[in-house]
């Protein structure tokens, strides 16, 4: 019997494991509350500064930033809960681009 309870442990551990590795490369968050990074990857070819909807933002990680609502002035509130962003760098220069 205590075989079969160090078997278990065992294997609810080994899952445990399991799960944070894949939350963590799959960047899922579990809370809106947690950090977020946005990380640069780099492009296969220049970034156009002036192009946002350019081909070139598809090899770019999105990420969603969650907001919070001002609570100073009327109206109060707030429309859009996240915001969506991306970047990307050439090697010379760093690039973001929002949506």
């Amino acid at each position: 019997m205590q075989s079969t309870t160090r078997w278990t442990v065992t294997a609810i551990v080994f899952a445990a494991f399991a799960t944070a590795i894949v939350l963590t490369l799959g960047d899922m968050r579990l809370a809106s509350s947690q950090t977020v990074t946005l990380v640069a990857k780099q492009a296969d070819s220049e970034v156009p500064l002036d192009q946002p909807f350019d081909g070139v933002w598809k090899g770019a990680n999105p990420i969603e930033a969650p907001l919070s609502g001002q609570l100073v002035v009327r109206p109060k509130g707030g429309g859009d809960r996240t915001v969506t962003a991306r970047a990307l760098h050439d090697n010379e220069r760093l690039a973001r681009s929002d949506g």
